[in-house]
C-alpha cells in the first residue's frame, strides 16, 4: 500500500472541502445580498410576485446548505477511511505467522507470539496488539526493534518460557529486576541464582562434606496490589523511595470506604503488623500519604525514625511524585491516636480522622518543592474520598 498516494489523497480531498465551502459561502452572501436589496427598496408596498420571488431565493440558500452538509458528511467519511487504511498499514504484525523476531538495540533474538502475549497488559502484549507504536525493522511483518539495552534479554524470554523459574547470575538479578519492571513483567520474589558457579565448584572428595540437595522452593509471583486510588507505577514509585534494592510486596491491611473510616476498624486492622504506607485520595482529587517504618500501636504517643516520609503523587501544583524527608531536628516522626487513623508530624503534616482531615504541611517534615502548606491539598482540612494502608513485605 502507497501510504504517500494516500496522504496526497486526504490532502487534495481537503482542498476540494475548502474549496467548495468558499464558493458556497460566496454564492450564498450574492443571494442574501440580493433579498436584502429588494426588502430595502420596496418596504412595505412589496407585492405578491417580489414576496414569491424572495421565498424562492431562501428555498435556493437552504438546498445550498443541505448540499454542502451532504458534500462535507461525504468528504469527512472518505478522510476517516484513508487514515484507517494508514493505521492499518502500520500494523507490524502477521497474525498467520507465529514467530517474531526481535532487535533489541542491535541484538537479535526470536521467539513466538504466545510467549510474548503470556502476561496480559504487558510491554510485548501491547506491542502485539498495536497499542504501543514500535518501528519494524527490514520492513518486514513481525519484526520489531526495542531502543533498548539488550544485553540481558535473554533472561527476560526465559522468564517468560519457563513461568519464573530460570538461573540467574546473583550479580546480574538487579539488572534482570530493571528490565522486568519496564517490560511490566511480574517480578519474582526469588530467582534461582548461581547455577554457572555451582557447575565450577571443585568436588568434594569427603563424601560427609557433600551437601544434599535442597528441595526447590515454588516461584511465586508478586501480584501488583489492587488499588482503588493508584496505578502499578505509582506502587513502583512506592517501591523505590521506601528501598530501591528490592521488589516489596504491599498487602491491603485496610481501605477506608470499606470500613466506614473508623479509626477503630484501622487500629484492628493495622496495630502491630509492621511497616506500612498510607495513601490518601482526597474528595477534590489530591493523591499523597506517609510511610510509617515502625507498626501502628495507638498508644497517642510520639515515635518512628528517620525511614519515615510523607509524599505527594497527584496534586493542583503539577509536582512530580515527590517524597518529603523528616527535619534532621524533629523526634516526632508519626503517633498514633485511638480515635485517629494514621498521623505524621508532631504538627500535624497529616491527620486521618473519620469526618474531616487535615494537614498542616510542612512542620515535622522538610518542603523541598516550595509550596508550604498547599502542597498536599490546597487546604489545611480536607474529606476523604478514600484511603488504603498497605504491610510493608520484603
Amino acid at each position: 500500500m502507497n501510504t504517500k498516494k494516500i496522504k496526497y489523497q486526504i490532502e487534495s480531498l481537503q482542498r476540494q472541502h475548502q474549496s467548495d465551502l468558499q464558493s458556497l459561502n460566496k454564492e450564498i452572501a450574492v443571494i442574501d445580498e440580493k433579498i436584502h436589496d429588494i426588502k430595502t427598496t420596496l418596504g412595505k408596498q412589496g407585492n405578491d410576485e417580489v414576496n414569491l420571488n424572495t421565498v424562492a431565493l431562501q428555498q435556493i440558500i437552504e438546498s445550498f446548505h443541505r448540499q454542502f452538509d451532504f458534500d462535507l458528511q461525504m468528504v469527512n467519511h472518505e478522510i476517516t477511511r484513508l487514515q484507517e487504511a494508514i493505521s492499518n498499514y502500520h500494523l507490524p504484525t502477521d497474525p498467520n505467522n507465529d514467530v517474531v523476531k526481535l532487535n533489541v538495540g542491535g541484538l537479535k533474538y526470536q521467539t513466538t507470539r504466545e510467549t510474548l502475549k503470556k502476561i496480559p497488559n504487558s510491554y510485548f502484549d501491547d506491542m502485539l496488539s498495536a497499542k504501543i507504536k514500535i518501528e519494524t525493522y527490514s520492513h518486514k511483518p513481525n519484526t520489531f526493534f526495542i531502543d533498548r539495552d539488550g544485553t540481558h534479554f535473554q533472561y527476560i524470554l526465559d522468564i517468560l518460557r519457563d513461568d519464573g523459574r530460570v538461573d540467574i547470575p546473583q550479580e546480574l538479578e538487579k539488572k534482570v529486576r530493571k528490565e522486568l519492571l519496564f517490560y511490566r513483567l511480574p517480578i519474582y520474589k526469588r530467582i534461582d541464582v548461581g547455577s554457572i558457579e555451582k557447575e565450577s565448584s571443585p568436588k568434594l572428595e569427603d563424601p560427609k562434606q557433600i551437601q544434599q540437595p535442597k528441595l526447590e522452593e515454588p516461584t511465586v509471583i508478586i501480584e501488583p496490589p489492587k488499588s482503588k486510588i493508584i496505578d502499578t507505577d505509582s506502587f513502583k514509585i512506592l517501591n523505590d523511595w521506601i528501598d530501591n534494592t528490592k521488589q516489596l510486596d504491599f498487602e491491603l491491611l485496610y481501605r477506608g470506604s470499606e470500613n466506614e473510616f473508623k479509626a477503630s476498624a484501622f487500629h484492628n486492622k493495622c496495630d502491630g503488623k509492621g511497616a506500612t504506607i498510607t495513601i490518601v485520595q482526597s474528595s477534590d482529587g489530591n493523591i499523597f500519604g506517609g510511610y510509617n517504618s515502625q507498626s501502628w500501636n495507638g498508644k497517642n504517643v510520639y515515635y518512628g525514625d528517620n525511614k519515615c516520609f510523607l509524599f505527594t503523587l497527584v496534586n493542583k501544583h503539577n509536582i512530580k511524585p515527590t517524597k518529603y524527608l523528616p527535619n534532621p531536628k524533629t523526634s516526632y516522626f508519626v503517633s498514633s491516636h485511638p480515635l485517629r487513623a494514621s498521623t505524621f508530624g508532631s504538627g500535624y503534616d497529616l491527620c486521618i480522622k473519620e469526618s474531616k482531615s487535615y494537614q498542616y504541611f510542612p512542620h515535622s517534615y522538610v518542603d523541598s518543592t516550595g509550596y508550604g502548606n498547599t502542597t498536599l491539598t490546597p487546604e489545611p482540612t480536607f474529606s476523604l474520598k478514600d484511603y488504603e494502608v498497605y504491610l510493608i513485605k520484603s
